[in-house]
C-alpha cells in the first residue's frame, strides 16, 4: 500500500520537485504507520516449526555458517589467533602449562629413578646366597620370596609412572588433534576413551583421522610391555665356591684319654692288661671288611671338602716271608699269644701258602709311627689317601706297662694287641673231620680259598697284616674319640642370585626411551595449545557450550530419522565464527 501511494505521487508529478514531494509523503506515512498484530493459526505454527523452517533458521542464525574467506581472514590475524589458543587462560578445567609439564616430566623422572633403584637393588644381590630366610614381622620368609616381591613392586611402580607420563602427553595431543581435525562423534568417543578402553582402537575414524593421538594411546597400552624381560635379569644359579675353613674333625690322640674312657683295661696296680672293647671291635671290623671304617663329612652333606691329618699311632712292619718245605703235619695258620715278659712288640705268623708243600713264616714288628693322611669328601663319598707312614721307635712294650706311662705306650699296645688278638689262633686240616679252627674265626680275609677243605693263605699275607693294623688305626678315627682343628679346603655348590644388567636395561631402557619420545610429542602439543588439557568434566562442559551444537543435539534427541544423519556429522573444536566472540567450542564442521 505504501509503495502504490508513492508510485502514484511520482506518476502525477513528473516535474523536478517530485523527489522532494515523495520523501515528504514517505515521512508522513511512516509517522502514521502502526504494525498490526500477527495472528497465526495452528497450521502456520506447524509450518514454522517444521524441519525445513528449522533448517532455514539454522542457516540464518547459526554461527557455524562462516565463509571460507571470512575464516581465513579471521584466523590469519596473529593477534586474534593468540587470543584463541586451544586452551586459553581462564578456561574451566584447563591446567597451567607448568603443571602439565611437571606432571609429564615428573612421572617420567620418577619412573627412571625407580628403574635405577631396581638396578642398584639387583647389584646388591649379585652372587649372594639365595637360600635362607628373612625375619619379617616375627615370621621366617624365604629370601627368594622377599626378593621376588620387591622386584615386582619395582616393576609395577616403573610401569605406573611411565604409563602416567605417556597418558599426560596423550591428553595434550588429544586437544591438539580436535583443534585441527574434524571427527565424527564415534571418533571423538573413541579418542576420549582410548586410554581406558582398548576396543576404542577398532574405530577407524579415530585411527585414520587422529593417527598421532591414537598412536600415543596405543603406546600407553603397550610400551610398558617392554619391561617383560626385566624379571629375567635376576636368576638363581648354582655355582661352585671354594674356601679354606678351620673346622673340627675327628683324629687320633693317644696321649689323651678319650671322653668315653680308656681304650684298654688295666689291673689293680694300674697296669695295662688287654685292649678295650672299642679297640677290639675296630680290629675285628677292619679284618672282616678288609678296609677301614669311614665317618661323616665334617663339612656337611651339601659340600665337598678335603683336609690333611697327622697323628701318632701303631703300625706293623712285617719281614719278607721265609719259605720251607713241609716235613710233617703243621697248622695251615698259626699265631701264638705273646708271653708277658718277652718281646711283645713282635708278632710271629706261620701259614701255608701251597697246600702240603710250602710253609711260610713272617715276623711283624710294631712301631710308633707318624701317619700323614689326606681325607677327601666328594658327593658324600669318603676317600682317604695315606700320604706317608713314617716309622718311629719300637714300642718297648715288653714286661709290665703302667698306664700312667707318659709315652702313651698302653694306648699303642691296645691297638696293636687288638689286631694281634684278631689273628691269634690256628687252623688245622684234618682228613677225617675237615677244618679245625681254634681262636681265629675271621681268617677268610687272609685265605685264598675258604670253600676248600684244605685252604691256603695268600702269598702277600705280610702286607695284609700290615694293612690290617693300618686299617684298624684309621678306623679308630671313625669312633670320634678325639678331635682336632684343621684348615679344610671346602668346595660348596651354593645357590646364588646372578644379575644380568643388560636384560634389565633392555626392558627399562626401551620403556624410558619411548616415554621420552611421547613426552616430546606432548610438550609440542602443550606449547601449541597454550595450556594443559585433560578430560575433566569442567573442561568438557566449557568446550561444548554452543547453541548450534545444542540445536543439532536436541534434534537428534527428538527425531529418530535424524539420528543417522547426526552420527555422520563431523565436529571440530574451533572458534565460533564471530570476530566479537573470544571463545572456542565444538561445532559442526
Amino acid at each position: 500500500m505504501l509503495q502504490s501511494r508513492i508510485g502514484t505521487a511520482c506518476g502525477v508529478r513528473r516535474r523536478h520537485g517530485c523527489l522532494v514531494l515523495t520523501m515528504a509523503h514517505l515521512a508522513a506515512q511512516l509517522a502514521d504507520y502502526r504494525p498490526e498484530p500477527l495472528h497465526l493459526n495452528d497450521n502456520a505454527m506447524q509450518s514454522l516449526l517444521s524441519p525445513a523452517a528449522e533448517s532455514d533458521t539454522k542457516n540464518m542464525f547459526s554461527p557455524t555458517r562462516v565463509s571460507k574467506e571470512q575464516a581465513e581472514d579471521y584466523l590469519g590475524s596473529g593477534q586474534l589467533e593468540s587470543r584463541l589458543r586451544t586452551l586459553p587462560e581462564g578456561l574451566p578445567g584447563r591446567r597451567h602449562p607448568v603443571t602439565a609439564v611437571a606432571q609429564m616430566t615428573g612421572f617420567a623422572l620418577a619412573g627412571a629413578i625407580l628403574a635405577i633403584g631396581h638396578h642398584v637393588y639387583f647389584v646388591s644381590l649379585h652372587l649372594t646366597p639365595s637360600d635362607g630366610t628373612v625375619r619379617v614381622g616375627g615370621q621366617s620368609v624365604p629370601r627368594q620370596k622377599i626378593t621376588n616381591f620387591l622386584a615386582t613392586v619395582f616393576i609395577f611402580l616403573v610401569k605406573l609412572c611411565l604409563s602416567q607420563s605417556i597418558s599426560k602427553a596423550f591428553d595434550q595431543r588429544l586437544w591438539y588433534t580436535v583443534r585441527r581435525r574434524a571427527l565424527r562423534l564415534s571418533g571423538l568417543d573413541a579418542l576420549f576413551s582410548a586410554l581406558g578402553d582398548p576396543t576404542a582402537f577398532l574405530n577407524l575414524e579415530m585411527v585414520c583421522r587422529a593417527k598421532m593421538a591414537a598412536g600415543l594411546a596405543f603406546i600407553a597400552w603397550t610400551a610398558t610391555f617392554a619391561v617383560i624381560p626385566v624379571p629375567g635379569s635376576l636368576t638363581v644359579q648354582s655355582i661352585e665356591t671354594q674356601s679354606v675353613v678351620d673346622m673340627s674333625v675327628p683324629t687320633i690322640n693317644l696321649a689323651k684319654d678319650p671322653a668315653g674312657g680308656a681304650i684298654y683295661t688295666f689291673g689293680p696296680i694300674r697296669d695295662y692288661r688287654t685292649p678295650g672293647p672299642i679297640a677290639q671291635s675296630a680290629a675285628n671290623k677292619a679284618l672282616v671288611d678288609e678296609a677301614f671304617a669311614t665317618w661323616p663329612s665334617p663339612c656337611g652333606s651339601d659340600s665337598d671338602c678335603s683336609y690333611n691329618l697327622t697323628f701318632f699311632a701303631p703300625s706293623f712292619k712285617c719281614s719278607a716271608p721265609t719259605n720251607s718245605a713241609i716235613q710233617s703235619v703243621v697248622p695251615l695258620w698259626s699265631v701264638q699269644t705273646a708271653t708277658k715278659g718277652t718281646d711283645t712288640d713282635t708278632l710271629n705268623v706261620q701259614y701255608v701258602t701251597v697246600a702240603s708243600t710250602t710253609l711260610s713264616q713272617t715276623k711283624c714288628t710294631s712301631f710308633n709311627s707318624t701317619y700323614s693322611l689326606t681325607v677327601e669328601f666328594r658327593d658324600n663319598q669318603q676317600t682317604i689317601n695315606i700320604s706317608e707312614i713314617t716309622l718311629g721307635s719300637s714300642f718297648g712294650t715288653a714286661g709290665t706297662i703302667i698306664i700312667d706311662d707318659p709315652t702313651y705306650r698302653p694306648a699303642l699296645a691296645a691297638i696293636k694287641d687288638a689286631v694281634s688278638t684278631a689273628l691269634v689262633g690256628s687252623v688245622f686240616q684234618d682228613p677225617q673231620t675237615g677244618l679245625t679252627v681254634s681262636g681265629l674265626a675271621l681268617y677268610s680275609a687272609l685265605a685264598n680259598n675258604t670253600i676248600s677243605t684244605n685252604p691256603v693263605f695268600l702269598p702277600n699275607t705280610p702286607q695284609l697284616i700290615e694293612q690290617l693294623l693300618t686299617n684298624t688305626t684309621i678306623s679308630m678315627i671313625a669312633r670320634n674319640l678325639w678331635n682336632t682343628t684343621v684348615s679344610a679346603h671346602v668346595v660348596r655348590d651354593v645357590n646364588v642370585f646372578v644379575y644380568q644388567p643388560h636384560a634389565l636395561w633392555a626392558g627399562y631402557g626401551a620403556a624410558v626411551s619411548v616415554t621420552l619420545l611421547c613426552m616430546a610429542v606432548g610438550l609440542h602439543a602443550l606449547w601449541c595449545n597454550g595450556g594443559g588439557g585433560g578430560k575433566a568434566f569442567s573442561l568438557i562442559m566449557a568446550t561444548t557450550r554452543n547453541p548450534a551444537l545444542d540445536g543439532v543435539t536436541n534434534r537428534a534427541l527428538h527425531e529418530k530419522e535424524y539420528r543417522e544423519t547426526y552420527g555422520k556429522l563431523r565436529f571440530l573444536y574451533t572458534n565460533l565464527g564471530d570476530r566479537e566472540v573470544d571463545r572456542l567450542a565444538f561445532r559442526e564442521s
